[in-house]
């Protein structure tokens, strides 16, 4: 047999006259026991000892309804604050392919690849296929692992994994994604750490001027660039070979960059020799087995 069907509002939702904290509550109360007590003593009793009960239990109501207007003055039968509905916390949405463990190591640019799986979610409507179970557990150990050797055999095992994911999607533009995805693969399996080193903004100076190679033959210039690292940590070197009017390299330097983690970049700028038959150079970064520092000169 069912339990009968409780009635009753619940606590949080009943509101009562007869709440202490409520000014009106509090004057029914006085009132109503005042009133209780004279009829008791009224009906009960009789005589001069009746009279002198009444008129002390009036006294008393009298002095409490008093004394209630003057905490009322002073703020004590303020309106409860009603309880706004606490609103859950937003959820943050958990990224499949975010391990549960910290990360110790930034990952090169080259098998990052947050940006693109957010790309996929979305695509996916919020949930990546299950053909692509086996490439989101790889990366949360390529996320996860710092030995450079054992990146490179995840790297492939992903690139393996990735091969059924171009034909479950169905735009041109996500196809391009995933197939990037896995040309990026492909480099960082097969390239080494001169591959990932790159230059720009090389340029010679003198007097604070920029000026061609063949302007300064001859004498010390000033040399700037900016080396790029898009793969693992390396220890790189700028390589200049100068070359006459005919082609022919005439001299090389090398000026050391120190050590750059993954996506790092770092300026170089210091001086260096031109040779007299120098008209034209080039300039490139290596890898470097040695950890030396460029002097700023």
């Amino acid at each position: 047999m069912s339990a009968p069907p409780d009635d009753d509002p619940p606590a949080g939702d009943e509101s009562s006259v007869f709440d202490e904290q409520n000014f009106a509550g509090y004057l029914l109360i006085v009132g109503s026991v005042t009133a209780v007590f004279v009829a008791a003593f009224t009906f009960l009793l009789s005589g001069a000892v009746s009279q002198v009960l009444i008129a002390i239990t009036i006294t008393l109501g009298f002095l409490s309804i008093i004394i209630g207007f003057a905490l009322n003055v002073l703020g004590h039968f303020e309106e409860q604050p009603t309880t706004a509905p606490v609103e859950e916390p937003a959820t943050t949405t958990r990224r499949a392919w975010k391990p549960d463990t910290p990360v110790n190591k930034p990952l090169p640019p080259l098998i990052n690849f947050d940006t693109e799986l957010r790309q996929l979610e979305e695509h996916f409507d919020g949930d990546l296929p299950e053909q692509m179970d086996s490439f989101v557990d790889e990366y949360k150990q390529l996320r996860t692992t710092n030995s450079i050797d054992k990146r490179r055999s995840i790297a492939s095992s992903m690139r393996s994994a990735l091969n059924p994911v171009p034909v479950l999607v169905e735009s041109a533009e996500m196809e391009q994604v995933v197939d990037e995805m896995g040309d990026r693969l492909f480099r960082y399996i097969r390239a080494d750490a001169t591959e990932h080193l790159t230059v720009s903004d090389a340029a010679f100076y003198r007097d604070g001027e920029r000026r061609p190679v063949a302007e300064l033959q001859g004498g010390e210039a000033r040399v700037k660039a900016t080396v790029h690292n898009a793969g693992e940590a390396s220890t790189a070197e700028v390589e200049i070979e100068f070359r006459n009017k005919d082609g022919i390299k005439v001299k090389s330097t090398s000026l050391p960059v120190g050590r750059l983690p993954p996506n790092a970049r770092k300026d170089l700028n210091t001086r260096v020799y031109i040779p007299s038959l120098a008209t034209d150079a080039t300039i490139y970064a290596v890898a470097s087995a040695q950890d030396d520092e460029v002097l700023e000169m």
